[in-house]
């Protein structure tokens, strides 16, 4: 669902192909495990993770509104991939000095 809601969000032209990244964070992630398998190993329950999640989902549906246009929605758009990318960073430093 992310990565489609970017994919219209990029072609809306509310953002660059970049956002791309906002919507696959997590299909890069599962595909990083294939090569590193202690990526795979559960994560503790964090509200972080929901929260961002969030955030996510809302820049990228906002994204689709009438009024999004560059260049703020391309400023939601970055503020929400640093904030995912902080995330899923957190979580690779927390499965990386566990394996």
């Amino acid at each position: 669902m992310p990565l489609l809601l970017a994919a219209v969000a990029w072609r809306s032209g509310a953002a660059g192909g970049w956002v791309l990244l906002l919507g696959g964070l997590r299909y890069l992630f599962v595909s990083a495990s294939l090569l590193w398998p202690w990526l795979d190993a559960p994560l503790p329950q964090r509200f972080r993770r929901k929260l961002v999640c969030v955030v996510q989902i809302a820049v990228l549906a906002g994204l689709l509104a009438p009024i999004a246009g560059p260049p703020w929605s391309e400023l939601a758009a970055l503020l929400a991939l640093a904030l995912l990318a902080w995330s899923f960073a957190l979580d690779v430093l927390w499965l990386a000095r566990r394996r």
